[in-house]
């Protein structure tokens, strides 16, 4: 545990560096928060500082290396001493007068990073779901010199996937010099710090309360949804085992992760890494729309326009799901900013003009500043994927209110503010029982229809929170903000009630995918919104009478109650209850390693890729079976970061080429290679994929016949053996 101890401390020594080294420009940046963007420093540093390594690597400037990554931050930290000397008197004075701001993030960040990492090290092992194609990825850049990096799954090509999210990762572990297995899991606990951190910045600049702001936090990163609780009232008296797996899958044939569940499970994968990218942008966002009017000088707006042009453009390269929600908040931030009192002199269709003209340059450089990345990705889902939803593929209401009953419930209040207190024109004059009369209506209508009730439920909650957004445009920022991220939200729902993409995965499995990206997205804008509508709604609590504000609170709190259920019960039953070797646990806990799971249990394995990792090259072409996916086969490029002719191949097909024709093609290869007796065709086929070494171990004698693989020997030098694995050096 030294060495572990030792990347702890150097990882949290390298993000407390990038966080107080970006500490001037987010100071200059978000000028509007309390915080001045103390909050979301540590994502800002390290988004730009991957950002410039990235692109220099992109263009040829650089190799993508440990000392580039550390030019690259001395780079941002100079930039940022500039700003410091500039603005040393702002920093000092706030420094002065709100330490305890910083020192409370700073405190908040630390505690929940350390809790991330308690259960981390409880469930360490790098395989099972993603992890093996997560850690595939994150290896193959980090052995890469160039970008795009190279695909150690399909040798001789590039990745095809949205990697720059595991590229932030990488530059972070070349800069704190951390080992891969530690990193990927140190990585797991910074993304839930950060997703913390920056949701409560943002809360907090939209209610000035430290409550709701922390409730935020919880919502966002820590609660679980309704069947925590459902599966305690099944199971009766026996808590344990806890199926931790069954509530990410509510509604059938689809998949319903929140971020406690992907942070549990250990996927590092695209959708769990965007979230703090996605928060630094909606910050970005919601400074912008108090700042850009008619009296604000360039010397604020251009960092920020420059800042928020490279968070939108590395939203889209993190996780290309986000792409289309965080296009449509951020025009209807600049319909915010264009309300903004300040621009009451200019006449509508200019201000119209100038906010399709700053949409559009946002959108285009957003995609200029990633164009590296682009010329070299196929997208495999277009537009052209979509489809309309049937009725009986539509979401029963109880599976709805499963996944988001503490959020609808929360809703409450302002719900009945809004609607027994309208202030628009016409409907403000209505007598109240018009209103009612309404209502009512519209759950008549959800009674009747029945397999539309979730379509109807969240038009109905969009259309009035576009309403409030409307409303509220020129009177605060803050309210509309937020009811923005709630339209979204309800708007994302009733979208997956109407159509889905249709990608890789057949019957019945169509929506699984459309339903799991953007459901996902929708927990993240609720959590953010909803504690902004208590606050908001609060007020109209409060004026409740007595038995309806106790019932209302009470049932409240039974609510968050059921959502701790989850990460209470999940957590200790996939950590074990945090039983290590003393405790009658594995023996190689607890650990940081991801792979320490390998010596347990294959240490022949083990002892083989630990010696590729020292004597091979990085760019080593190294030959492996290829078989099933969710298994061990694809090891030694997922371990190592060296290329194999094909890793999990129905992967491979999802990434790049979803005929499976070049998938279908290398499997038969690397079966001829490994089975066959005719040597002209095994040198042809080494040629061809540049194989210079082929790895012999466990799982290519039970996949392929021993004739072939005894034909190595007197053919090839072998240049390792040792127990059950032998690795032979081809002629090339």
């Amino acid at each position: 545990m030294g060495e572990e101890l030792y990347s702890l401390l150097i990882w949290y020594a390298t993000l407390l560096l990038i966080g107080w080294g970006s500490f001037p420009i987010v100071f200059t940046l978000f000028e509007h928060f309390p915080d001045r963007g103390f909050s979301f420093s540590k994502t800002l540093g390290l988004l730009l500082t991957t950002y410039f390594v990235w692109m220099a690597s992109s263009l040829g400037f650089t190799q993508y290396h440990r000392t580039a990554c550390f030019v690259s931050a001395a780079g941002f930290f100079a930039a940022n001493g500039v700003l410091t000397l500039f603005n040393r008197k702002q920093i000092w004075k706030y420094i002065r007068t709100d330490w305890r701001v910083i020192f409370g993030l700073e405190g908040l960040f630390l505690l929940f990073f350390l809790g991330a990492v308690l259960i981390r090290i409880y469930t360490p092992d790098l395989t099972g779901a993603e992890k093996e194609a997560d850690f595939t990825l994150l290896n193959a850049i980090l052995h890469s010199n160039t970008f795009p990096p190279k695909d150690t799954w399909f040798a001789g090509s590039p990745i095809n996937y949205y990697y720059f999210g595991y590229t932030i990762w990488a530059t972070l572990i070349k800069l704190s010099g951390v080992i891969a297995p530690i990193g990927f899991n140190l990585a797991l606990a910074t993304i839930v710090a950060l997703a913390v951190s920056n949701s409560f910045g943002l809360v907090y600049r939209l209610t000035q309360r430290v409550s709701y702001s922390l409730f935020a936090a919880f919502l966002l990163m820590i609660f679980g949804n309704l069947d925590g609780l459902i599966q305690i009232l099944q199971r009766g008296d026996a808590l344990f085992p806890y199926d931790w797996w069954r509530s990410s899958r509510v509604i059938p044939d689809t998949i319903n992760e929140f971020p406690y569940f992907s942070f549990l499970l250990g996927d590092l994968h695209a959708h769990f890494m965007s979230i703090p990218f996605v928060l630094l942008l909606l910050g970005l966002l919601r400074q912008f729309a108090g700042t850009c009017h008619p009296k604000s000088s360039n010397a604020s707006l251009v960092p920020l326009v420059l800042c928020l042009v490279v968070s939108l453009g590395g939203t889209a390269v993190i996780n290309n799901w986000d792409y289309p929600t965080v296009l449509l908040i951020s025009a209807g931030c600049l319909f915010l900013a264009f309300h903004n009192p300040l621009w009451k002199d200019v006449v509508p269709s200019r201000r119209l003009f100038y906010g399709i003209g700053l949409f559009a340059l946002l959108t285009g450089l957003s995609y200029a500043f990633f164009l590296p990345f682009y010329a070299h990705f196929t997208p495999q889902v277009t537009l052209k994927n979509l489809r309309l939803v049937s009725a009986v593929q539509r979401t029963e209401l109880r599976y709805f209110l499963i996944i988001y009953g503490l959020f609808l419930w929360t809703l409450g209040p302002v719900l009945l503010k809004n609607i027994f207190n309208l202030r628009s024109s016409s409907l403000a004059r209505q007598p109240l029982v018009i209103r009612v009369n309404s209502v009512l209506l519209g759950l008549v209508l959800l009674y009747v229809c029945q397999s539309e009730r979730v379509l109807l439920l969240s038009a109905a909650m969009s259309l009035f929170f576009l309403y409030t957004l409307y409303r509220d445009a020129s009177e605060s920022a803050n309210a509309s903000f937020a009811w923005g991220l709630l339209l979204m939200a309800f708007a994302i729902v009733a979208g997956c009630e109407m159509f889905y993409i249709k990608d890789f995965y057949g019957h019945p499995l169509e929506r699984q995918n459309t339903i799991f990206k953007f459901y996902y997205q929708a927990w993240i804008f609720l959590a953010l919104g909803i504690p902004y509508a208590l606050y908001d709604g609060a007020c109209e609590a409060l004026r409740m009478s007595k038995i309806l504000k106790f019932l209302w609170k009470f049932a409240f709190i039974l609510f968050c109650a059921a959502c701790c259920c989850y990460p209470i019960l999940a957590t200790c039953e996939k950590t074990n209850r945090f039983r290590g070797a003393t405790q009658g646990g594995l023996p190689y806990l607890p650990t940081l390693n991801g792979i320490t799971y390998i010596a347990y249990r294959e240490p022949d394995e083990y002892a083989a890729l630990m010696w590729i990792q020292e004597h091979l090259e990085q760019d080593t072409v190294i030959l492996e079976a290829t078989g099933r996916p969710y298994s061990f086969f694809g090891r030694v490029a997922t371990t190592t970061g060296r290329s194999t002719v094909l890793g999990w191949g129905n992967h491979e097909a999802l990434w790049r080429d979803q005929t499976w024709q070049t998938i279908m093609q290398r499997t038969q290869d690397i079966q001829a290679i490994y089975e066959t007796l005719d040597k002209n065709m095994i040198m042809e086929l080494l040629h061809q994929y540049q194989v210079e070494y082929i790895y012999v171990g466990k799982l290519e004698r039970e996949s392929y016949d021993s004739r072939g693989l005894e034909e190595f020997q007197p053919m090839f030098p072998r240049v390792y053996e040792n127990g059950s694995v032998k690795i032979y050096a081809a002629p090339f």
